[in-house]
C-alpha cells in the first residue's frame, strides 16, 4: 500500500536517489521512519491504511475499545505518519460505542 501513497512514493524516491536522511530508510521494501538514529525505526503508515490499523488496535478484540491514550501508544509504538496522534485520538472521540458506553 505504501506505493500507492503519494507522500510515501516521494519520500522512496528521495532516498533511492542516494539522498541521505536522518529520519528515513527502506528495510525489506518498506518505508520506515525513525525520530533519531539510535532508536528503533516505525512502519511509515499510508493514509488509506489509517482506519485499518485503528479498527484493529481499537475496535477489534486486540483493543477492545480501550481510550485515546491507550489506542494511541498501540498505534505508534509501530506506525508514524505525520499528525497520526490527533488522528487516532479524534477517531478514539468519536467512537460511537465509547460514546454510547459514557452515557449509560
Amino acid at each position: 500500500h505504501q506505493e500507492k501513497d503519494n507522500e510515501l512514493v516521494k519520500i522512496v524516491d528521495i532516498i533511492k536517489k542516494n539522498v541521505n536522511s536522518d529520519k528515513y530508510y527502506i528495510n525489506k521494501g518498506i518505508l520506515m521512519y525513525r525520530s533519531n538514529p539510535n532508536v528503533i525505526g516505525k512502519v511509515y503508515l499510508p493514509k488509506e491504511l489509517v482506519d485499518m490499523a485503528f479498527k484493529f488496535f481499537h475496535e477489534s478484540f486486540s483493543g477492545c475499545h480501550m481510550g485515546q491514550l491507550k489506542t494511541v501508544k498501540k498505534v505508534c509504538n509501530i506506525f508514524y505518519r505525520p499528525n497520526l496522534v490527533n488522528e487516532i485520538k479524534n477517531r478514539v472521540k468519536e467512537c460511537e460505542l465509547c460514546l454510547m458506553g459514557k452515557t449509560g
